[in-house]
């Protein structure tokens, strides 16, 4: 009996397909999610992603359906194209967590973002277009040091205490909650 023939390498190669789809699927929704300013998943799925897909075209090009490697193959290379413009389309940006909450600060150049942040997703939870991190003496426009402390919070409102190495050394500003 061929390994081709064979019933258990069949459903090894259609589990390994069908998972492949739902690995692709994720990506791009997981990239969506990011570039619309959803969530952010943090789990890091990309190897477990790449080696699924690489066993599957493995899988697929042993077994002779060539249909079915073509889709796979041509979805893995559009969807890691669809990342890379995904992350490199976004602003650079640093992060650092605020003392006395669980949340993080997110700043570019501009505005500025609470994140709130478990162990599989980021959340924006408040923004604001701001100049706080401007700087004309870096390349990248941002400040290369800040440092955030939460004053107090509110069910509308978060009060921060901003001490960053731009123009302006220390700031207390406001930020609204982003209603659900």
């Amino acid at each position: 009996m061929s390994l081709i023939n064979n019933k258990s390498f069949q459903i090894t190669t259609q589990f390994f397909f069908v998972f492949s789809l739902l690995m692709i699927a994720f990506s791009i929704a997981d990239a969506l999610l990011r570039d619309f300013e959803i969530i952010e998943i943090t789990l890091t799925y990309h190897l477990v992603w790449l080696c699924v897909i690489l066993i599957g075209l493995l899988l697929l090009a042993i077994s002779k359906k060539w249909k079915s490697f073509f889709l796979i193959l041509f979805l893995a290379i559009g969807n890691f194209v669809f990342v890379i413009y995904v992350i490199l389309s976004e602003p650079i940006s640093s992060e650092e967590p605020i003392k006395n909450s669980n949340y993080l600060l997110s700043a570019t150049s501009h505005q500025y973002k609470i994140l709130k942040q478990n162990c599989c997703y980021k959340k924006v939870i408040a923004e604001k277009p701001s100049g706080i991190f401007f700087t004309p003496d870096m390349k990248t426009g941002s400040v290369a040091y800040f440092d955030v402390k939460l004053i107090s919070e509110s069910p509308e409102m978060f009060i921060l205490e901003i001490e960053t190495s731009g123009k302006k050394q220390i700031v207390i500003d406001t930020l609204n909650k982003i209603k659900k």
